[in-house]
Order: C-alpha cells, then sequence, then structure tokens
C-alpha cells in the first residue's frame, strides 16, 4: 500500500463495484480490480501486477503493515500519536469505526 493508493470506483460512474490502483508517489493511473481481475494498463511491469495482486489479496493486512512502517494510520493517513496505535497500524478512532 506505501506504492498504490486504492480507491472504489462511484456506483454511478463507468465502472461500478470496481477499485482504481495509482501509483502513491506519481498519481499515474495503473489500473483497477473488477470482478475479482486485475486489470492493468499497458506498461505495467509483472513484478508491480505481482505487488498490487498481493496487497489487493489481504488488504486489511497490507493496511496494517502500511501504518506500521509508515506511521500513518492506514485509513485516515494521519499520524499514529502512541506506541498501541504504531503497533496497530490505525489510529483509535478508525480502529473504532471499522472494527479493528
Amino acid at each position: 500500500l506505501a506504492a498504490f493508493r486504492f480507491s472504489p470506483a462511484k456506483p454511478t460512474g463507468n465502472n461500478p463495484g470496481a477499485i482504481y490502483v495509482v501509483d502513491a508517489s506519481t498519481s499515474d493511473y495503473l489500473g483497477k480490480i473488477a470482478g475479482g481481475r486485475l486489470l492493468t494498463v499497458r506498461g505495467v511491469d509483472q513484478a508491480t501486477q505481482d505487488a498490487i495482486a498481493k496487497a489487493a489479496a489481504t488488504p486489511a493486512e497490507s493496511a496494517v503493515a502500511y501504518g506500521r512502517l509508515s506511521g500513518q494510520c492506514a485509513v485516515c493517513n494521519r499520524p499514529l500519536e502512541n506506541a498501541e496505535s504504531v503497533a496497530r497500524g490505525i489510529g483509535p478512532i478508525c480502529a473504532d469505526k471499522f472494527g479493528f
């Protein structure tokens, strides 16, 4: 997740139910996950496809790993301010809200 941003497609858009994937550092569109399949744009190498698939296969685990690594909440991206939140990878408000 540190390398990618995932966002849901609008329910009224062209790809309802899909999840869009962009490069977190450049904001370049990499593709979408739709119908359980990763559909990438031309030029996305196999290593990047594998990394996206790995993060998407275990989203909660990947989010927690990102939060621990970055010190930012895996949900809202605010700084984690205490050891318990850093260990969890998610701040207390988001943990309560999303059941972590």
